[in-house]
């Protein structure tokens, strides 16, 4: 018989038995590979074959929730058990022999060799390299140059003459400077008036 699913073969031997019982009657005895065999001792093979295999089939879905309820308990107490130990640290030190005592082993941290020491630093340094991050001193190394001015310009954009505060900001052109007309105390003189000669 080849090798089929459980299933299948229940199947298959219900059928066998059915038609056995339908077609066969229970009294008579039939030649199998020289034997006689009564029909009644055939029903009575094919009902405990079937019935060992329903006790399979049963078994087997009581083992699958068997397994699928041990993997939800077993989640929710791996859960409840981490919690237990952070208590455990945060309470009695992570150092704290008791934690032994409830089964929870810490490793302890195994110093850095200075070859450690010196691979990290220099990772530390090429990270800091290609982030572009400055340290304090490096920072203050950095100066802008000039002194900050204000210009005002109008709403066209061109520098308002004789308005600024500061130097003029780079990029600007300089505004022109507002000249005032020559005074008496500036020690020019006014043009003279023409006059018409008398007559």
């Amino acid at each position: 018989m080849a090798t089929i699913g459980t299933a299948q073969l229940q199947q298959q031997l219900q059928q066998v038995r059915d038609a056995t019982a339908k077609y066969l009657p229970t009294g008579n005895d039939l030649m199998l590979e020289g034997q006689s065999v009564k029909v009644s001792d055939i029903l009575s093979a094919l009902d405990a074959t079937l019935g060992s295999l329903a006790q399979v089939t049963e078994a087997r879905a009581a083992l699958q929730q068997a397994l699928d309820a041990r993997t939800q308990k077993t989640a929710a107490t791996a859960r409840l058990l981490g919690q237990l130990k952070a208590y455990l640290r945060a309470t009695c030190g992570k150092a704290s022999p008791q934690l032994g005592s409830f089964g929870f082993t810490l490793k302890p941290r195994t110093p850095l060799t200075s070859e450690q020491r010196a691979l990290r630093a220099a990772k530390a340094r090429l990270t800091r390299k290609a982030r572009g991050t400055l340290g304090p001193k490096q920072k203050l190394e950095i100066t802008a140059d000039g002194r900050p001015g204000l210009l005002l310009v109008d709403a066209s954009g061109t520098p308002i003459p004789g308005v600024l505060t500061g130097p003029t900001a780079p990029g600007l052109p300089l505004p022109p400077i507002a000249t005032a007309p020559p005074t008496a105390a500036s020690g020019a003189l006014p043009p003279l008036a023409r006059h018409s000669p008398t007559t």
